[in-house]
């Protein structure tokens, strides 16, 4: 149970009702010393004794656009016995791309076996996925004398997430510039053999089952072993576009960024171009790729790019890429960021694009 200063105040004026029966002879007295008791004892069995199985539900709609308001709702039910004088609980939003954040305070009140249910406007005039909380409450008698922390039970739905999806728009992308992400592929895999004999991808000593017709004549005559030519493996023309998260200080920036990766990609699918998409996702510690080949997928590349946040780092997505584990076997690489630091290495990969602020702001 949790007193406050009105829980104070009312302690004291009933000692002092109680002095002024005992020493006065005021016919007053008793009434206030029943009064008080009557007001304490009352408030701490309202706050004691209610609200002990009370259950939530929280809902709002899976997806809006960006700049739109969606409407939330939370169902508070009172199973119990006793009524519910007054309930006050706590939803959280943060938006988990920008790290923006939000609270409202819902006051509730429900006679046994009802609920009670708020809605609300969740305001948002940025892009991202947005978490939503409830996060328990607070039982208080009608004057707020006494208080009482309370949890929901466990079949309660006290979370919930709405996607601000970013306003999509087709580009305008030059032929030549197009051409080069249609073209047939020129680059072969550095990490996997294949069966095209114009480019090697290693030599070694003969084993069973190889060709014959693979054997490297001349390096065999000199190491007085038979060596074979592993042929090259050609890889599909593809292209990655990479969303570098930094820095996440500006949040109109942000939103220019998402729409700007999000449009490109959505040109690209327009014109039967199937790529990829890639991010450090700073919530996991890793580097996210994602296929597009669809709008379905692309879609849901989308939510998985607004759903992890900004950070502020030294360290750019480019070389984040570098140095993971995910496959560099692209063709062409789209790197859309404010700075250009580290990318020297995605030249290294491939054919690299570079949009900076001046395209997207």
């Amino acid at each position: 149970m949790k007193i406050n200063a009105r829980t104070f105040i009312l302690i004291g004026l009933l000692l002092a009702s109680v002095a002024l029966y005992l020493f006065t002879d005021a016919g007053y007295a008793a009434f206030l010393v029943v009064l008080f008791a009557v007001l304490l004892g009352g408030a701490a069995l309202v706050a004691g004794l209610t609200g002990n199985l009370i259950s939530a539900k929280l809902a709002s709609p899976l997806q809006g656009e960006r700049g739109q308001d969606a409407k939330a709702t939370l169902t508070v039910s009172n199973p119990g016995r006793l009524p519910i004088i007054k309930f006050r609980t706590k939803v959280t939003a943060e938006n988990m791309l920008n790290g923006e954040k939000d609270e409202i305070r819902p006051d509730f009140s429900m006679l046994p076996g009802k609920g009670d249910e708020v809605a609300f406007v969740m305001k948002d005039g940025h892009c991202g996925q947005m978490k939503l909380t409830v996060e328990g409450g607070e039982i208080t008698d009608p004057l707020g004398i006494f208080s009482r922390k309370v949890v929901f039970d466990r079949a309660s739905d006290t979370s919930a997430v709405i996607y601000y999806l970013p306003q999509v728009t087709e580009l305008l992308v030059s032929p030549e510039e197009m051409g080069t992400y249609n073209m047939e592929s020129y680059k072969y895999s550095q990490t996997q053999k294949g069966s095209d004999p114009s480019e090697m991808f290693d030599i070694k000593a003969y084993g069973e089952g190889d060709s014959y017709k693979a054997i490297h004549w001349k390096l065999s005559s000199k190491l007085d072993e038979i060596m074979i030519r592993e042929h090259g493996l050609p890889i599909e023309n593809r292209v990655l576009i990479i969303m570098d998260k930094r820095p996440a200080s500006d949040v109109d920036s942000i939103d220019r960024k998402i729409e700007f990766a999000a449009s490109l990609s959505y040109t690209l699918l327009r014109k039967g171009v199937y790529h990829s998409i890639g991010w450090f996702d700073y919530l996991n510690d890793r580097f996210e790729v994602v296929r597009v080949d669809s709008e379905e997928t692309f879609w849901l590349a989308v939510t998985a790019l607004i759903s992890s946040p900004f950070r502020d780092d030294d360290i750019s997505a480019a070389l984040r890429f570098a140095e993971s584990d995910t496959d560099k076997d692209y063709s062409n690489y789209i790197y859309i960021s404010e700075t250009s630091d580290g990318t020297e290495v995605l030249m290294n990969y491939g054919k690299t694009d570079i949009y900076g602020p001046e395209d997207f702001e």
